[in-house]
C-alpha cells in the first residue's frame, strides 16, 4: 500500500518588540477615512537619504560609546526644568493620509514661553574644527523632535542644540539653531514634500488592498479534503494571536489553505505583514501559482520573493573585496528604483528586481532589502528569517504584529540549529587567554 506522503506547516503569530526600533506601519483610520503612515523619525529620514554608498554595520562598541556619552551629557545639562530621554510624537494631517511621526529627544530644558531641545551625537573625528553638523540627517532629526515638541506643547518658538562629543578627549562642540513656529513649519514642509511620491503611492496601495483583502472569495469552486478545517485553524489562530501545527497529506492544497486567511486576516487589520518560509525554491513557484488564482491578472498586494544574493548579484558578489559600481552612490540612484517600483508595481519578483536594478544602477539585492519596508507579504527561505547574521532579521523583529507561515517545518530543526550554534578551537583559546592574561 501507498503511504501518503506527509508535510508539515506551521504558522506562528509574532508580537516582539526591540526598544529603539520602530519600522513603518500603515493602518487605516476609518473614521477620518486615510491611512496612517507611522515611521521613527529616523528611519523617516534614512528613506530620504540621498547620497553615499552602501555600508556595514555600525559596531556594537561604538553604539555603547554613545549611550555612555548620552548620560554623561545628561547629567551636566541637569536643572530643574529639564527632562532626558523625552518621547515626541506629532501627525502630519496630508493629502490622502496621516503622516506620524516619533522618537525620543534626548533632552528638554523648558521655559515659560520657550524651550531647548538637545541632540547628542559621539564623533571620532575633531569636533574643534567642525564648522557645521557631521550630517544633515542629525540637524533634521533634531528639527523634527522640535517641531514635534513645539506642535504638540503650543509653543510659538523653541530651539536645538546639537552637541558634538569626543569620548577619547572629551572635547564637544555645540551648534544651536532658534525657531519661530512659521520658520520651523517651512523647513518640515519641505522635508515632508520628499516624502510626498512614496506617501501618495503608499496610501493608494494601502486602500486598495484593504478593500480587495476585505471581499477576497475562494478561488476555487470547491474546497478539498481538509482545506476548510485548516483555514479556519490559521484564521482563529491570527485572531488569537496563537500558534498551530498542521500534518497534512501532500495534495490537499495546504499552500493555498495557508495563504488565504492569512490575506484576509490583512484585509481584517489583524496583521501588518505576513511572511512565507519555505525551505526550497521550487515552494516558492507553487506560492506564485497559488497568488496568480487568488488576485489574477491584477495584484492587489505588495508582494516580495527575496532572492539570494547570489542568485540576483550580476557581478558575482564581486563586493566582497571591492565595492562594485551599483554601490556607490547608491543612496542617490534608489529613490528613483524605489518610485518605479511604489508607483507603477506590485508585485517584487527577481525578474523585475533586477531589472530595475540594472535600470537604475543599483545593487539588486539591496534594493530587495529596501523594499522589505513596503510589502505586505514576503516569501523567502527559512536562513533569512531564523540566522542571526541574515539582513532580514533585524528587519523581522521590529514587526510586532506578523504572521509568520512556515512551509514544511519539519525540516526546520536541521536547517538552522547551526544558527543558534557556535564553537571554540584551540585557536580562539589561546586569543581569549592573550586577551585576558
Amino acid at each position: 500500500m501507498k503511504m501518503a506522503v506527509c508535510t508539515t506547516i506551521w504558522y506562528v503569530h509574532l508580537s516582539m518588540s526591540v526598544i529603539g526600533c520602530v519600522n513603518m506601519k500603515r493602518c487605516f483610520n476609518a473614521d477620518k477615512g486615510k491611512v496612517i503612515i507611522s515611521y521613527s523619525v529616523r528611519e523617516f529620514l534614512f528613506l530620504l537619504k540621498n547620497q553615499g554608498k552602501l555600508t556595514g554595520y555600525t559596531p556594537a562598541s561604538i553604539l555603547m560609546e554613545g549611550k555612555d556619552t548620552h548620560r554623561l551629557l545628561q547629567k551636566q545639562a541637569e536643572s530643574a526644568q529639564y527632562q532626558k530621554d523625552v518621547p515626541v510624537k506629532v501627525a502630519l494631517s496630508l493629502s490622502g493620509y496621516i503622516l506620524l511621526l516619533s522618537g525620543v529627544a534626548d533632552g528638554i530644558t523648558t521655559q515659560q514661553d520657550t524651550f531647548l531641545l538637545d541632540e547628542f551625537k559621539t564623533v571620532s573625528l575633531s569636533v574643534s574644527e567642525l564648522t557645521q553638523p557631521v550630517s544633515k540627517d542629525h540637524y533634521y532629526q533634531a528639527l523634527l523632535y522640535t517641531f514635534a515638541w513645539m506642535q504638540t506643547r503650543n509653543y510659538s518658538s523653541g530651539s536645538f542644540r546639537l552637541v558634538y562629543y569626543h569620548a577619547h578627549t572629551q572635547d564637544k562642540k555645540e551648534f544651536l539653531y532658534e525657531f519661530t513656529s512659521d520658520s520651523i513649519q517651512r523647513e518640515v514642509s519641505e522635508l515632508v514634500a520628499l516624502f510626498a511620491p512614496y506617501g501618495d503611492a503608499l496610501a493608494k496601495g494601502e486602500i486598495i488592498k484593504r478593500q480587495m483583502c476585505n471581499h477576497l472569495r475562494f478561488p476555487y469552486q470547491h474546497l478539498r479534503s481538509g482545506q476548510k478545517d485548516m483555514m479556519h485553524e490559521i484564521y482563529s489562530s491570527i485572531r488569537r494571536k496563537g500558534t498551530v501545527f498542521f500534518n497534512a497529506p501532500t495534495g490537499i492544497g495546504k499552500t493555498m489553505a495557508a495563504l488565504y486567511p492569512a490575506l484576509k486576516a490583512l484585509g481584517k487589520n489583524r496583521c501588518d505583514r505576513v511572511f512565507y518560509l519555505t525551505s526550497k525554491g521550487s515552494v516558492e513557484k507553487a506560492v506564485f501559482s497559488a497568488l496568480q488564482d487568488i488576485w489574477g491578472n491584477q495584484p492587489f498586494v505588495r508582494t516580495l520573493f527575496l532572492t539570494a544574493k547570489e542568485k540576483i548579484c550580476p557581478n558575482h558578489m564581486t563586493c566582497r573585496d571591492n565595492p562594485c559600481s551599483y554601490q556607490v552612490n547608491y543612496y542617490r540612484r534608489i529613490h528613483q528604483a524605489r518610485r518605479e517600483l511604489l508607483e507603477n508595481h506590485v508585485l517584487y519578483h527577481r525578474k523585475r528586481i533586477g531589472q530595475t536594478a540594472n535600470t537604475y544602477e543599483v545593487c539588486p539585492f539591496a534594493l530587495s532589502l529596501d523594499m522589505l519596508e513596503y510589502c505586505d507579504l514576503i516569501i523567502c527561505d527559512y536562513n533569512y528569517f531564523f540566522d542571526t547574521t541574515a539582513l532580514l532579521l533585524p528587519f523581522a523583529q521590529k514587526c510586532d504584529n506578523a504572521v509568520v507561515l512556515i512551509d514544511e517545518a519539519h525540516n526546520l530543526p536541521k536547517r538552522v540549529s547551526g544558527n543558534y550554534s557556535g564553537k571554540l578551537t584551540s585557536a580562539d583559546l589561546v586569543q581569549i587567554q592573550e586577551a585576558v592574561f
